[in-house]
C-alpha cells in the first residue's frame, strides 16, 4: 500500500523554517543566560578583587606609618647607644658622697680637714673595678680643666691639722685600712706653734700640719 502525502510542499518548509527558528532560539537564549550567570560571577569577583586591593592599600598604609616609626625608633636606640658608650667612658664610678661619708668616720676630733681633692688620672695599662673595693656609680671628679674617658683614677689630697703627729699617723694607719683607699703616703707633716690666751698668761700649744695622699680603692690594675 502506497502512502500519500497529502501536505503541501510550503507547509513542510514553513514547518521546518519554525523548528529552525525555534532551535536558534534556544541556543541564543542558552548563551545569552550563560553570559549573563559569566557577567554576575565576574562582576561578583571584581568587587571582592576590589575590596581585597582596598584592604590591601589600607594594609600597605598602616605598614608604612609602622615602617617608619620603627626606623624612628631604631635611630633613637642607636643615637642612645652611643650616649650610654660615651656616657660609660666618661663615668667616673665614684661616689663623692659615700667617699665623705668613709672621711667623716676615719677622722675624729683630734683632727681638723682643711682641704680635700680629687684628681682623675689616666690608668697606664689595663683596668677593672676592684672586687674588694665598695661598688660605687657616676660623679664628677673636681678640680679638673681636661675631661678624661676610660679606665681612670682618682688620686686624693687631704689637709688638714692635727693636734700632735701621733694623730697624723693613726689616721695613715686608718686610711690604709680602710677598703675605700689605697697607697696612702703622708705627703708633709708639721710641727705649728699656736699660742692662746690663759688665766695664768700665754700658753704655746703644739699642732701638726699635715698634707697625705691617697688613691680611691675602686680599680685595679691587671
Amino acid at each position: 500500500m502506497k502512502e500519500i502525502d497529502l501536505l503541501p510542499e510550503w507547509y513542510k518548509s514553513s514547518r521546518r523554517r519554525s523548528i529552525s527558528f525555534l532551535t536558534q532560539y534556544i541556543v541564543l537564549s542558552s548563551i545569552l543566560v550563560s553570559m549573563l550567570i559569566w557577567c554576575v560571577i565576574s562582576a561578583a569577583s571584581v568587587s571582592r578583587g576590589q575590596a581585597d586591593i582596598d584592604r590591601l592599600k589600607s594594609q600597605q598604609s598602616q605598614l608604612e606609618k609602622e615602617a617608619a616609626l620603627f626606623s624612628k625608633y631604631s635611630s633613637l636606640i642607636v643615637n642612645l647607644n652611643e650616649k650610654t658608650k660615651t656616657i660609660r667612658q666618661i663615668d667616673s664610678r665614684i661616689d663623692v658622697s659615700a667617699v665623705l661619708a668613709e672621711l667623716s668616720y676615719l677622722v675624729d676630733e683630734k683632727i681638723v680637714l682643711t682641704g680635700i681633692s680629687f684628681v682623675a688620672e689616666k690608668i697606664d695599662g689595663p683596668a677593672k673595678a676592684s672586687q674588694s673595693a665598695p661598688r660605687t656609680v657616676q660623679s664628677a671628679g673636681a678640680g679638673n680643666d681636661v675631661l678624661l674617658s676610660g679606665d681612670v683614677r682618682f688620686a686624693v689630697r687631704l689637709n688638714g691639722i692635727a693636734r700632735e703627729a701621733a694623730d697624723v699617723a693613726q689616721l695613715t694607719i686608718k686610711l690604709e685600712e680602710s677598703p675605700y683607699f689605697c697607697q696612702v703616703v703622708p705627703l708633709f707633716s708639721e710641727h705649728t706653734g699656736n699660742k692662746n690666751a690663759s688665766p695664768s698668761g700665754a700658753e704655746k700649744k703644739e699642732a701638726a700640719e699635715f698634707d697625705i695622699g691617697c688613691y680611691l680603692s675602686n680599680y685595679s690594675v691587671e
